[in-house]
């Protein structure tokens, strides 16, 4: 992988305190609400399911979305 990429990978981690709230959106995809250091953060969630995997399911895709209030938000 390039530099950039790592780099770029690096800058997504963080560390969460506590999931606030999870909206389950059709059978494999969810919006979930979490808090860290910096606020209330939103992102929704694509899963995939295989047996292969250790629990049935892995997170496929994570996508940010701007937060409008605790309970509600929209689609950046």
């Amino acid at each position: 992988m390039s530099k950039e990429v790592m780099e770029a990978a690096k800058a997504m981690k963080f560390q969460i305190e506590d999931i606030t709230l999870v909206k389950m959106i059709g059978a494999l995809n969810c919006e979930v609400v979490v808090k860290d250091h910096k606020g209330h953060r939103g992102y929704h969630v694509s899963l995939e399911r295989s047996s292969k995997f250790e629990y049935e399911y892995r997170i496929a895709d994570v996508k940010g979305q701007k937060l409008i209030s605790k309970y509600q938000w929209s689609d950046r």
